[in-house]
């Protein structure tokens, strides 16, 4: 884990430094205000930038077996929050049931 300055996240995000701030300010990029200095973590910058990836350029699925009784779905290694969040809840969806039709009519 590498952590990086504004200037250096600001660097590595290639964007000036007050945008990386205002972003960061507003917590749409991962960081952290110690004392009155910024800090980012590299692997977050990371994260934050494959999170804005079409669905199409995201890296394919890898069926991950850690033990035989549970499977794990990863995308490349890292995944968005945002994607997570979209997989739990389709895994914890319920899944609605049809009616059965009524055969007569009113």
């Amino acid at each position: 884990m590498k952590p990086l300055t504004l200037t250096q996240a600001a660097e590595f995000l290639q964007f000036h430094p007050n945008w990386v701030r205002q972003e960061a300010k507003a917590g749409r990029i991962p960081g952290r205000k110690i004392g009155r200095e910024w800090r980012f973590v590299e692997e977050d910058l990371v994260v934050f930038i494959r999170s804005g990836y079409p669905e199409s350029r995201q890296a394919p699925l890898v069926e991950v077996s850690s033990c035989q009784s549970s499977k794990e779905e990863v995308r490349g290694g890292l995944i968005s929050q945002r994607r997570a969040e979209s997989v739990l809840d389709a895994r914890l969806k319920r899944k609605k049931e049809r009616k059965p039709r009524s055969s007569t009519t009113n």
